[in-house]
């Protein structure tokens, strides 16, 4: 491979070294495609919308109800 790239055998053989180590946890797949990148952020996104905007809007809810009474 490294004769055919023109890069050198160091640089080959490390390269090599980090594909498998990314590819040694089943889950790799999910970082490693669009596919599998877009779901991850959108489960990120999601999990910070329901962290700070739901947690807000129950705060501001808890806030009325305490205030009204």
């Amino acid at each position: 491979m490294a004769t055919a790239t023109g890069i050198p055998n160091s640089r080959v053989h490390r390269h090599l070294k980090s594909m498998e180590r990314r590819q040694q946890y089943g889950e790799s797949y999910l970082w490693e495609t669009v596919e599998g990148e877009n779901w991850l952020r959108l489960l990120v996104l999601g999990a910070i919308y329901c962290v700070t905007i739901q947690g807000v809007t129950k705060e501001w809810e808890l806030q009325a109800v305490v205030w009204d009474e």
